[in-house]
């Protein structure tokens, strides 16, 4: 990590951003499609309208009343726990909704997602609450580049409740009121039926065009191109990479090292080594091996 963000904090942002240096290439790449990505898919979001729409479409639910929209919102904390960074943070009267863009695959989001969930909870029960029952209705929502469950489904959406499976298959939900739902971009768009689902895939893999047509994602590529158009998105822009640059050098190295760790990883599995010594040898943790064991599996 050390000489990756050392080469960065010495680089203009010309340089990083563009990729003129070619040590930085890879890191230029990674900035451009999270940082565009992002800022762009959280400035069109935060049109109340348009998130209704969204939220409506994905959740299938009816009646969304946003009352506030918060772009990379922060949940501090005071205890030495990891702060959180939401991307696009939404509530209306008894529900708060959050969206992150997730251009890579960390092995660790439905643990990411736990966490989250834990860090909203905090913000609405306080010291000397006497119930529960504040906790809002939550829905925490990743939209993925990539499959991010690779078992033989591959969906467009995934959504996840706590339940019980009772002896006699029956379901039982716990009912607490918190969904996890994943996005994947990379579903067989064949099979996908809802237009409206199919055109935003579409539009999540081709950079915010889509050949499917409707109403929806039309309003949204206008919304798309109107802030491309206007000069102080533009301005806005170039400041918020300027702070990628910086803010995500770190993550940039560690995706580098993570991924060197898996590679590591996938080809001692290949030859057939033993857990423990591969275990050793790529610094992962237990978890995160069964999952690229999975993923061989299903390849």
């Amino acid at each position: 990590y050390g000489r990756v963000a050392q080469a960065v904090e010495h680089l203009t942002f010309n340089q990083v951003v563009r990729g003129s240096n070619p040590r930085t290439l890879r890191l230029s790449l990674f900035l451009e499609n999270r940082g565009e990505w992002l800022f762009l898919f959280t400035e069109v979001f935060s049109n109340k309208n348009l998130l209704k729409r969204f939220l409506e479409i994905f959740l299938n639910i009816k009646d969304v009343d946003i009352s506030s929209i918060s772009r990379e919102y922060v949940i501090y904390d005071l205890d030495n726990s990891k702060d959180v960074r939401l991307d696009l943070f939404a509530e209306d009267k008894d529900t708060v909704y959050n969206i992150e863009i997730q251009t890579s695959n960390t092995y660790d989001l439905p643990r990411r997602t736990r966490y989250y969930q834990s860090k909203i909870d905090r913000k609405y029960l306080h010291k000397g609450d006497k119930t529960y029952n504040k906790l809002l209705k939550s829905f925490i929502i990743f939209i993925c580049t990539f499959n991010p469950f690779r078992e033989s489904i591959n969906q467009p959406i995934y959504v996840f409740e706590n339940m019980c499976v009772a002896n006699n298959n029956s379901i039982i939900k716990l009912n607490d009121q918190t969904y996890k739902v994943f996005i994947n971009s990379q579903c067989d768009i064949k099979q996908v039926q809802d237009n409206n689902i199919k055109a935003f895939v579409e539009l999540i893999n081709d950079g915010f065009i889509s050949k499917t047509k409707t109403t929806f994602i039309d309003d949204v590529i206008n919304e798309a191109n109107r802030l491309r158009e206007n000069g102080k998105w533009r301005s806005d822009y170039m400041t918020i990479m300027q702070e990628y640059a910086k803010e995500y050098a770190k993550e940039y190295a560690d995706k580098v090292l993570n991924q060197e760790r898996i590679d590591i990883a996938t080809k001692m599995l290949k030859m057939d080594v033993n857990d423990d010594i591969i275990l050793n040898c790529s610094n992962l943790t237990q978890s995160q091996l069964e999952e690229i064991k999975n993923s061989l599996k299903n390849m």
